[in-house]
Parts: C-alpha cells; structure tokens; sequence
C-alpha cells in the first residue's frame, strides 16, 4: 500500500482550504511525506522548548500566515525556514481539515510530498527546531492511542498529541478510504 498513498493523495485531497478558517490566529503547518527506505513517512519536528507556543511539542513545520500570503506560501516558507527544505523540492498535495487550538491558533494543514535528493541533510533552524523524525506513516496510523485528552500517536517513545495528532487522524481518516477501496 505504501507505493500508492501519495498517488492516492494526490488524486483525492482537496485542493482548497476545508473547514472554518476563520477566527484566531490563522497559521499554516505542511505536513510533509517523503519516501525513505522504501516506505512514506510523516517529518515531524519537536519544536524548542522555549518557544512561547507548544514548546517542546512534536509538530509538522509551520507557523502564522503573513499579510497577503497564502496559506500554502505560508506553509512553504516555514517548512524552509525550520528544516531547509526548499518549495522546489515540495509537490503540494492539497489540505486536511482545518484544526483550532486551545491556545487561539486555527491551522490549515497543507499536505506536501518532499522529493529529496540522495544524502539530502536537513538544516534545523536552531532557535525554532530541536529534532526531525521521520515516523513510518502507517506505523504511526497504527500506534494510535488515547487517554482523558483525547487521541494520541506514539513513536519510538515519542507522544505525538494535541493539534499534531488532530492533523495526523484527518490524514488517517483520508487513508481509510484508501483501505477501503482496495
């Protein structure tokens, strides 16, 4: 199934903004997927710590939309911005549902493909960035868990919560219809 989930992706999500994207604080996240030793993983980045906003949270690289920016640009220039991943190496996919956070921020997911060129090296904004994982993206679908705060997924010791896991279960949800088809 790994070789046809970005094609299926492709084909089947929205090309516009789906959901409310209206009140708070508008920012955007790519949730960037990438082939690597033969399956599609999920990059995440565990943000700093210091960060007045979910520090030390595990997330996808985005941030606030800039005035007369979209949100796929928005979402470009950050993925660059935290990883050194340029938008010539970035096929967008489309867009997951809308996600609102606690903290006053309304997210657009924007889905991307990354085509990396053999040894690529992510370049980690330092202030902004402590760690990328590259998490196998069925894997991760079926470390799903839950408590009192709702849905979680886990990695290699790694809690993936909150808005990241929210994004993650939109995106599973999606692939569902890809089991479903087969």
């Amino acid at each position: 199934m790994d070789d046809d989930i970005v094609g299926f992706l492709r084909r089947v999500l929205p090309k516009s903004v789906v959901g409310d994207a209206g009140g708070g604080r508008l920012a955007a996240v790519l949730v960037p997927l990438v082939v690597a030793g033969g399956i599609v993983r999920v990059i995440l980045i565990r943000r700093g710590r210091h960060l007045r906003f979910h520090g030390g949270e595990y997330g996808f690289p985005g941030g606030v939309v800039e005035e007369n920016e979209s949100f796929v640009e928005a979402a470009l220039r950050e993925v660059e911005e935290e990883v050194g991943v340029g938008r010539e190496l970035i096929e967008v996919l489309g867009f997951l549902p809308v996600v609102k956070t606690l903290t006053g921020f309304t997210i657009v997911p924007v889905v991307g493909f990354l085509s990396l060129p053999e040894g690529f090296h992510f370049k980690l904004n330092q202030v902004e960035v402590e760690e990328v994982v590259l998490a196998p993206l069925l894997q991760l679908a079926r470390n799903c868990c839950r408590d009192v705060f709702g849905v979680y997924y886990v990695f290699e010791g790694r809690k993936i919560w909150g808005a990241t896991a929210r994004v993650l279960s939109g995106l599973f949800r999606v692939l569902d219809e890809l089991a479903f088809s087969e």
